[in-house]
This record gives C-alpha cells, sequence and structure tokens, in this order.
C-alpha cells in the first residue's frame, strides 16, 4: 500500500485584495523597497561598493542614506563578501562608521555598528540550493538588543480583583532586513554566459528573499562598454531594480543611472566620496547625495553614428598633442572644435574609447583606440 505524498501547499491571496494593493513599504524611501532585489552595477572603481555599504551604515544606524533619503525600517544587515579582500571592504566600512560609533552614548550598552554582521569568504555557490538555505538560515538567526521598555497591562488575579501586571518588552532587531550579495560572478561556479547557470543562481537568491522577507542587494561588473551587466541576461531579467554606477575622476563624483525600476520610480543622481583623518578617530569617509542629474534623452541614433564616425576618422590620423594639434584637425573637418572635444570625452566617459599618453620634450601626445579593437 502506497503512501499519500505530503506536501506543503502554495501560499494564495484572493483577488479582491488587489483592488486596494499600494505602493511597496521602503527599507529606503524611494530607492529600497522591503524585499526587492535590487542589482548595483558598475565598471571596476566607479563606487558600486561604496553604494551599497553605505546602505548598509544607514539601515543598521537608522541615520539617512547619503545624508538624504530616510530609512523606513532600520534593522540588521548581512554581508556576504567573496569578493573584495577583508582587509579593503573592512577598512572602508569602518571607516564610514567610525565618526557615528565613536559618538555612541558610552554608557549604551548596543553600538550602532552592532546590526552589520558580516560572511567574509564562506566559499559559498549560489547554484547550489544548501548554500541559499545557509544565507537563510544566517539572516534569519540574527538578532540585535536595542534596549527595552516596560508598560503595564490590567488582568483578573485569583480572587476576581483587577491588577496591572508589568511586562517589558525589548527593541531589538530580529532577522535581516538587508542582505549584501558581492559579487555576483564570485558567488558561484558556474559560467556566467550561460542562462541555465544563471537562472540556477538567480532563483536560489529569489529563494533568499522570499524566506528573509529582505531587501536584497546584490553587487555585479559591467561589460567592456560599461553599457550593460557583464554575463547572461538572466542576471538583469530577475531583479527589481538596477542601478549603474558610474565614476567622474574630473568632477571626483558618481553617477547612480537606473535601468530598470518595477514599482517605483527612482530619480537618477551623483554622489560624493569623501576622505578625512581625525587625530583621535583616524580615517572616516563619508558617502552624500551631491545633486538629482536632469533626464537627458537618449541620443538619436543617427548622431550616435555621425559622432563615431568622426572619431574614426580622428583615430586613424594618429597620436595628436593635446591643445593645438587637436583643434587643428577639426577645423580641416569641418567640426568645431568644442563638438570633437566632446565627442572623445563621451567616448571615454561611457567605454568606447581608451587614451594612452606619452611625452616627447614639451609636448604631451594622446593616442585614442576604441576599446576591444588590436
Amino acid at each position: 500500500m502506497s503512501e499519500t505524498l505530503k506536501v506543503k501547499p502554495l501560499i494564495t491571496e484572493s483577488a479582491r485584495g488587489l483592488s486596494n494593493i499600494g505602493a511597496p513599504p521602503m527599507v529606503i524611501e524611494e530607492l529600497l523597497p522591503v524585499g526587492a532585489l535590487t542589482l548595483v552595477s558598475g565598471q571596476p572603481y566607479s563606487g558600486k561598493t561604496f553604494f551599497a555599504l553605505e546602505a548598509a551604515r544607514a539601515v543598521a544606524t537608522g541615520a539617512p542614506f547619503m545624508g538624504k533619503w530616510k530609512v523606513e525600517r532600520p534593522g540588521n544587515v548581512l554581508i556576504v563578501e567573496q569578493d573584495s579582500p577583508k582587509y579593503d571592504t573592512g577598512r572602508a566600512l569602518w571607516a564610514m562608521l567610525a565618526e557615528q560609533v565613536n559618538n555612541d552614548d558610552p554608557r549604551a550598552e548596543w553600538s550602532s555598528a552592532d546590526p552589520i554582521r558580516i560572511a567574509w569568504h564562506p566559499g559559498l555557490d549560489l547554484a547550489a540550493r544548501l548554500d541559499a538555505m545557509r544565507i537563510i538560515a544566517t539572516a534569519n538567526s540574527l538578532y540585535t538588543w536595542r534596549g527595552e521598555s516596560y508598560y503595564e497591562r490590567p488582568v483578573l488575579d485569583d480572587t476576581g480583583d483587577v491588577i496591572m501586571v508589568r511586562e517589558e518588552f525589548d527593541h531589538g532587531y530580529r532577522g535581516a532586513s538587508l542582505i549584501i550579495l558581492d559579487s555576483s560572478r564570485s558567488l558561484h561556479r558556474g559560467k556566467e554566459d550561460k542562462s541555465d547557470d544563471m537562472e540556477a543562481v538567480m532563483q536560489n537568491i529569489k529563494l533568499i528573499r522570499m524566506e528573509t522577507g529582505a531587501a536584497i542587494i546584490l553587487i555585479a561588473h559591467d561589460n567592456a562598454g560599461g553599457e550593460k551587466t557583464r554575463g547572461s541576461t538572466a542576471i538583469p531579467a530577475s531583479v527589481d531594480t538596477e542601478y549603474a554606477i558610474t565614476r567622474r575622476k574630473a568632477a571626483r563624483d558618481h553617477g547612480v543611472f537606473v535601468r530598470k525600476a518595477r514599482a517605483i520610480a527612482p530619480q537618477e543622481f551623483r554622489y560624493t566620496i569623501t576622505t578625512t583623518e581625525d587625530e583621535k578617530i583616524g580615517t572616516l569617509k563619508r558617502v552624500d547625495f551631491k545633486e538629482y542629474m536632469e533626464q537627458a534623452e537618449e541620443p538619436e541614433e543617427e548622431a550616435v553614428e555621425e559622432a563615431r564616425g568622426v572619431l574614426m576618422r580622428f583615430i586613424a590620423d594618429g597620436p595628436k598633442s593635446l591643445s593645438p594639434d587637436l583643434a587643428v584637425w577639426a577645423e580641416q573637418h569641418g567640426v568645431p572644435p568644442r563638438t570633437l572635444k566632446k565627442y572623445l570625452a563621451d567616448g571615454l566617459e561611457t567605454g568606447y574609447l581608451t587614451v594612452s599618453y606619452r611625452n616627447e620634450g614639451r609636448k604631451r601626445f594622446a593616442t585614442y583606440a576604441v576599446k576591444g579593437s588590436a
């Protein structure tokens, strides 16, 4: 006689409840919904890790994100760091926390840094369901004591009289409000460009989200051109929100561009990272909002082709000194010097072009090339 297989039924909701469904609750207002899977992608040293660490600092301490956005759901943060060395990420994170921790009330039994927990290079393979379950178990086991309070409630004693009973409750953080996974490539042993491999990884990350209720930030790397996340399209297709992080060396700031957003409409902005030295505390880092960006229209395809045509002719004529030769070449080819400079700057910022320099006497020459070309 065969036994009936016992399975856990799916959780369902009535369609009637959809009539009054509202906007999602937020961990960080405007930017990070509760239970959302957010992809933060960019080139190396673009500032994506600082974006994630600033989110960790804000959620753990309850202080505004980048000094601007309110943290609506503070709590524990779990960072699974499997990419950067402990020294680099640890030093950067502590530099972001040091000033706030140093200002904590010394009489308090908890620190504003306590809710952040880091798993350094645990050797996880998120293509495996067991390793996803390990993250779930870790996130759900987190608890941070944050003080306690008392209240009185009326109860009946054995004689039937009403008496007030004093009960205590704590303000502890239970479970994880935010999980940071760094980085998508280092968290699995599959092939990043294979959709089947990446689909398995992303399904396990979704399971982590479902079983913990935490918002998840997944850090990833862009391709060489900087126009999309490296690897299979299964990665960006599986997330709710995707932020592309860029760096402008000349302006010393970082841009946050929205590649994808579900249920929210975040505005693109720029932020700065500053480093100072304090005699008592040591190295301090701050990540601060700088400005919103105007919503620029996408360039017409014809304009892009025209710009690239000019650049190809410019590159074919060989190295040029940085100032006079550039202006002479522009005039000879009927291109305004300012326009040529803009095409070159845009090509470098988007990753379409690379440039190398050499000095001859008092002149400095620049050699431009299309990235990835021989």
